[in-house]
């Protein structure tokens, strides 16, 4: 018996709604992403580095992570593209799919972005191709404490759920924005009907949940309000400390504070990291033997596969920020509109 390859697993994170925290559970999965690679080349073992792509207008997680992020698009073509090519919205998130081809992935889906890229996969070849591809994919469907935002991850878990199939698994991601002194933010909405259907689809093994509990540490308040990623924040704490004047004694205990943090999160994510087995191969029958006519020639060896992606950047234009595009040895089409793929 051999084992077949494990999937490449392509992680997105989306909800329509805005402003709950998408770009900042992303900052969090990169980290803990970065910290179970690294424990796992301590012991000998190999873990490739993270795509991370992000679909968003507003370019948050690129404003925090800069070039850790792989490839940067808008949410949509511009209108010029749309009006010269029928076609231009149809394929105007490939590119995507492409990074997707890469190896394990995370895409930051935007507000009102999560919608148009499922709707995208249903209407093309996605699905059929990543089964192709050996691609798994993995749904953060992101909640705060609010009706709207619970509301809204629900039927992105359900649109997710018939897109996809058994080539998905949906998490719901509790984002404790708040908190409410020592108890969750989510506890006056145990009642609410669309937290009752996730927590349905979750006793029924459809679903996994995680927990982002509330960060009650000044040094990570300050993270947020200054776009730092939370391995900034690590790094910086005693810079944060001056400038938030605190004294020796409140900066220890706030550092205190977001090390318990870090650890609960760590715990919580780690469920994430575990691989979806790969069914094994059966094994063939060995096959009859084949005569040789004299003339026959042995064959060539296969040439070496190309890397499968390069990078490079594009200039900004019309003030926009640069985007990170890949390069997978096509040729160049300078003749050729780029629409809305480049800013």
């Amino acid at each position: 018996m051999t084992e077949a390859p494990a999937p490449k697993i392509c992680t997105l994170i989306g909800s329509n709604k805005g402003g709950i925290g998408k770009s900042f559970i992303a900052t969090l999965y990169i980290s803990a992403h970065g910290q179970v690679r690294q424990s796992m080349q301590k012991v000998g073992e190999q873990m490739d580095p993270l795509v991370v792509i992000e679909i968003d207008n507003e370019a948050k997680l690129h404003a925090t992570m800069k070039e850790r992020v792989n490839f940067s698009l808008r949410a949509a073509p511009d209108l010029s593209s749309i009006s010269r090519d029928r076609r231009a919205m149809e394929r105007y998130f490939n590119p995507v799919f492409q990074w997707w081809c890469v190896g394990d992935s995370l895409t930051d889906l935007g507000a009102n972005v999560t919608t148009p890229v499922l709707d995208w996969m249903r209407t093309t070849a996605v699905p059929e191709l990543a089964a192709e591809r050996n691609i798994h994919f993995r749904f953060l469907a992101v909640a705060i404490p609010d009706a709207q935002s619970l509301r809204s991850a629900r039927q992105a878990v359900e649109t997710v759920m018939d897109t996809l199939g058994n080539r998905v698994t949906p998490v719901l991601v509790f984002n404790d924005m708040w908190g409410i002194d020592h108890a969750s933010g989510f506890t006056p909405y145990q009642d609410n009907p669309d937290l009752l259907e996730l927590e349905t689809y979750r006793r029924e093994g459809r679903m996994l949940r995680v927990d982002v509990p509330f960060c009650d540490s000044q040094l990570m308040e300050y993270g947020r309000a200054h776009n730092l990623s939370v391995l900034d924040v690590w790094q910086r704490e005693a810079h944060i400390a001056r400038e938030l004047g605190l004294d020796d004694l409140s900066q220890r205990t706030e550092k205190h504070r977001l090390l318990k943090w870090l650890c609960e999160v760590q715990h919580g994510f780690g469920p994430l990291f575990a691989r979806p087995a790969a069914p094994a191969e059966p094994v063939p029958a060995a096959p009859a033997p084949v005569q040789q006519s004299p003339t026959a020639q042995p064959s060539a060896p296969r040439a070496a596969q190309p890397a499968a992606a390069a990078t490079r950047i594009t200039p900004a234009q019309h003030g926009m920020r640069p985007r990170l595009e890949p390069q997978f040895g096509q040729p160049e089409r300078s003749s050729d509109p780029r629409g809305g793929l480049a800013a």
